[in-house]
């Protein structure tokens, strides 16, 4: 199910979800359609953030933290932060 909704931009959104993926869904022609699913987490996604117009910052159970970047339409993790623990 889905667990978490961030609006990107008037066309487009990402959310997050219990099967530890992010979609990107994008408006064509007036409908939403999923256009990217992004891949990393190793548990459900839990939040997600939007830093800046091109990024955005998304949380798991894994105790991760991903920085996500759009660079020509594409996202891919910019950095990976794991200071979190279970103890």
């Amino acid at each position: 199910y889905v667990t978490c909704l961030l609006r990107l931009s008037n066309n487009s959104f990402a959310s997050g979800s219990q099967d530890n993926s992010i979609i990107i869904w994008k408006k064509f022609n007036g409908v939403f359609k999923d256009s990217v699913i992004l891949n990393g987490h190793f548990n459900m996604v839990i939040y997600l953030v939007k830093i800046s117009d091109d990024s955005f910052s998304s949380c798991s159970f894994d105790n991760g933290v991903f920085i996500w970047k759009e660079v020509n339409g594409i996202y891919k993790i910019s950095q990976t932060l794991k200071s979190h623990s279970d103890d």
